[in-house]
C-alpha cells in the first residue's frame, strides 16, 4: 500500500468509527465502509485540491496582513477585494460549469483553470501595491472558477449514489488539509525568511504538482446522454432552467442568505491578530485552527449524511456553528478560549456547508447538466459573496470588528430560521 492509499484508508477508518457511534435509520442503501472503494479519479481530484489549496494558502495567509500593515490598505478595500475576486471565481463557475456540459470534457477546463493558478503566483510574489497585487487576484481567482465546477461535476460523475456525499466530503476533506498544511509551510517561512515575496515564490511548487497530478491521474467520464444532448443546448435558457426542481431554488435562496452574512477570511486573520497581538508569522496559524476543524467536519459530515434521511439537519448544525463563531468573535475580548472556539466554529461550517452542499446540488441537477447546475448556484453566491463581502468591510472599517460580527450574526441567523421552515429533502 502506497503512502497517499495510507492516509487514505486511515481517514476513512477514523470517519467510520465516529459514525459507528450513532444508531442510523435505515435507508436502504448500501454505503461504502472504506474510502478504498472511491474511484481512482476521485482521489487524484482530491489530492490535486490539496496541492492547490497548499499553494493559496502560502499566499494567502498573510494576503490580508501585508495589505493592511505593510501597504496601507483600509479595511474597506480589503473586503471589496475580497468580495470581487470571490465573485469573480464564482462567476466563472457558472460559465465553466456550462462548458463543461456542452464540450462532454471536464477535464480539460480542469486543467486548464489549474494552469492559470499556477501562473498568478508569480504575479503575486513581484506585485508591489494595491492595483497589480488586486489583478494578479483576480486571474488566480478565475483560474479558480475555471476549475472548480468541472472538478466538483467530474466528482459527481464519478460517485457511486450511495456515497456521494462521501466522495465529495473526502475532496472537501483533503482540500482543507492542503490548506491547514499551507498554513504551516507559510509560518515557518517567514519565520525563516521574513520576506512575503519569498513565501509567495515558494507558493509555485504545490500549484506545479497539482497540474502533474490533473494531468496524469485524473480521467473524464462522459453520461450516457452525450452527444445529441450538449449539441442542443447551445446557450442557457428559461426552458434550461426549468429542467431543474423547486428543491434546488429553495437551496439558492439559502445560499445566497448564509453567503451574505460570511466575514472574509483576511478580516478574521486582522482581528485575531490585532485582538491577541499576535506576531505577522502568526498569522497563517490563525487560519490552521479554521482548517483543522474544516478538514474533519467535510469528512465526518460526509459519511454522516450518506447515511441519515435528514441531511438539511446537518446542515443547520453548521449554520449553528457558524453562529456560535460570530458570537464568540463579538464578546471575546481578549480571552483565548473564545477566540480558539470561535476559529473552530468556522472551521465546522466551512466543513459541513461546502461538502453537503455540493453534493445535493450535484444530487438533484439533472444528469445531463450538472455542471450547469452547479454553476448557477455559484453564480448566486458570487453576488451574495460580493454585497456581503463589501457591506461587512466598510461596517468594520467604521465601526469595528464587533459590529461587522454582529451583522454576520443576524444573517446567519436569517438562513438558519430559513433552512428550519423549509424542507429541502425529497
Amino acid at each position: 500500500m502506497c503512502y497517499n492509499d495510507y492516509i487514505l484508508t486511515s481517514l476513512g477508518s477514523n470517519v467510520i468509527s465516529f459514525s459507528n457511534l450513532f444508531k442510523w435509520r435505515n435507508t436502504g442503501r448500501k454505503s461504502y465502509t472504506t474510502i478504498s472503494d472511491i474511484p481512482k479519479t476521485i482521489k487524484a481530484i482530491s489530492f490535486s485540491s490539496f496541492f492547490i489549496n497548499m499553494s493559496t494558502l502560502m499566499v494567502f495567509s498573510f494576503f490580508g496582513v501585508y495589505l493592511h500593515h505593510t501597504l496601507g490598505v483600509n479595511l474597506t478595500k480589503i473586503g471589496f477585494l475580497d468580495g470581487t475576486v470571490e465573485a469573480c471565481a464564482f462567476i466563472m463557475k457558472l460559465f465553466s460549469g456550462y462548458l463543461s456540459d456542452v464540450l462532454c470534457n471536464r477535464k480539460i477546463l480542469l486543467l486548464l483553470g489549474t494552469i492559470l493558478l499556477f501562473l498568478a503566483k508569480p504575479l503575486e510574489a513581484i506585485g508591489r501595491s494595491f492595483v497589480p497585487l488586486f489583478c494578479a487576484k483576480v486571474i488566480e481567482r478565475f483560474g479558480n472558477g475555471l476549475q472548480s465546477t468541472p472538478r466538483d461535476a467530474l466528482v459527481g460523475d464519478w460517485a457511486p449514489e450511495n456515497s456521494r456525499a462521501r466522495c465529495f466530503g473526502l475532496r472537501q476533506a483533503l482540500a482543507a488539509m492542503g490548506c491547514l498544511v499551507g498554513t504551516i509551510i507559510a509560518a515557518l517561512l517567514f519565520r525563516i525568511l521574513n520576506d512575503y515575496q519569498a513565501v509567495f515564490w515558494c507558493a509555485c511548487i504545490p500549484a506545479f504538482i497539482a497540474v502533474l497530478i490533473i494531468t496524469f491521474a485524473v480521467k473524464n467520464k462522459y453520461v450516457p446522454q452525450k452527444t445529441l444532448v450538449h449539441k442542443r443546448l447551445c446557450h442557457i435558457n428559461i426552458k434550461t432552467l426549468t429542467q431543474f426542481p423547486k428543491r434546488y431554488w429553495v437551496f439558492l435562496v439559502i445560499a445566497a442568505t448564509y453567503n451574505c452574512a460570511k466575514v472574509s477570511e483576511s478580516l478574521v486573520i486582522l482581528h485575531t491578530t490585532g485582538t491577541y497581538n499576535l506576531s505577522t508569522f502568526m498569522a497563517p496559524l490563525v487560519l490552521s485552527v479554521c482548517y483543522i476543524s474544516n478538514s474533519l467536519s467535510a469528512m465526518v459530515s460526509g459519511a454522516i449524511s450518506d447515511k441519515t434521511s435528514k441531511p438539511n439537519k446537518i446542515f443547520m448544525f453548521g449554520l449553528a456553528s457558524f453562529i456560535f463563531a460570530d458570537l464568540m468573535f463579538i464578546f471575546d475580548d481578549g480571552n483565548p478560549f473564545l477566540g480558539l472556539g470561535g476559529l473552530l466554529c468556522l472551521g465546522i461550517y466551512n466543513g459541513i456547508s461546502q461538502s453537503i452542499f455540493a453534493a445535493k446540488i450535484s444530487e438533484i441537477s439533472p444528469p445531463n447538466l450538472k455542471g450547469t447546475g452547479l454553476g448557477i448556484y455559484n453564480l448566486v453566491c458570487a453576488l451574495s459573496l460580493l454585497c456581503g463581502g463589501t457591506i461587512i468591510g466598510r461596517v468594520a472599517d467604521t465601526n469595528g470588528f464587533t459590529s461587522a460580527f454582529v451583522l454576520s450574526a443576524i444573517l446567519a441567523s436569517t438562513a438558519f430560521l430559513v433552512l428550519f421552515f423549509v424542507n429541502i429533502r425529497k
